[in-house]
């Protein structure tokens, strides 16, 4: 039986980086996610079929796409700290209701070394089980499996975008990472040893979220002794120096 690593390169590419190609692919299926299949965003609002924020600036990106039907389908970014304003805050530090003690020991760790996950999604045309036409991340509670090394239900495409998030964090050197997720994928994830911790209740930000935060190496830490493929395809240093492949497509966009 072939690896998940295997069976995911077997199918599919997964791109990182800031460069204009990985930009453009990340906010033509942010557009076509988040404005065309959910109404989040009103499209008139966006130019060339591309949704963009003032984050994007400072925004690095992961993007999965399908070799056989070359398609792009999955994308997330993660937003850096500012360079030129330190201090500026991440998007979920702007919610006041945030509690303080869950992210004192932050005041100590260097804005550098935090990031945020955004922008996390999965094209419907992959979301085909029961119940994930509801989501945006690719993966449904009801009919995933209940053991991380059972049968293979759960979303190599999600799992994917984690890979392409931790691959980021090494490649900045990220310890921390802020997060406002369905409450759904939190509790998928944590079965695969991805522990978000909440840092306050949760928000109506385009459905519920959760405000939460992530430790890198608490997160290695606990996928290694949850499920060793797991891990070796998400979060092993060895497996995440992602070379640049530039297979990336345009998206069809479908209004309907």
């Amino acid at each position: 039986m072939l690896g998940l690593l295997d069976e995911f390169n077997g199918t599919f590419c997964l791109e990182t980086g800031k460069d204009s190609s990985l930009a453009e692919a990340n906010m033509r299926l942010r557009y076509q996610v988040w404005c065309l299949e959910n109404d989040y965003f009103d499209f008139s609002d966006f130019d060339e079929s591309m949704e963009c924020d003032e984050y994007d600036s400072r925004s690095v990106y992961a993007v999965v796409s399908n070799k056989n039907h070359h398609i792009n389908i999955a994308t997330t970014r993660i937003i850096l700290h500012d360079k030129n304003k330190p201090q500026e805050k991440f998007p979920v530090e702007q919610f006041p209701m945030l509690r303080r003690h869950d992210r004192d020991y932050l005041l100590n760790v260097p804005r550098e070394k935090v990031g945020e996950i955004s922008r996390f999604c999965v094209s419907k045309s992959f979301r085909r089980r029961a119940g994930e036409k509801e989501s945006t991340h690719g993966i449904t509670p009801g009919r995933d499996s209940s053991h991380p090394s059972g049968k293979r239900n759960y979303s190599q495409i999600t799992l994917g975008l984690f890979r392409g998030v931790f691959s980021i964090c090494l490649q900045y050197n990220l310890e921390h990472l802020y997060a406002l997720m369905e409450p759904a994928l939190l509790r998928i994830i944590r079965r695969y040893g991805v522990h978000f911790t909440p840092i306050g209740p949760c928000v109506n930000y385009y459905g519920i979220r959760q405000p939460c935060l992530l430790s890198i190496d608490s997160a290695r830490e606990k996928a290694k002794t949850t499920s060793k493929e797991i891990y070796d395809f998400v979060c092993a240093e060895q497996n995440l120096i992602l070379p640049q492949q530039h297979t990336l497509w345009k998206n069809p966009m479908n209004r309907q």
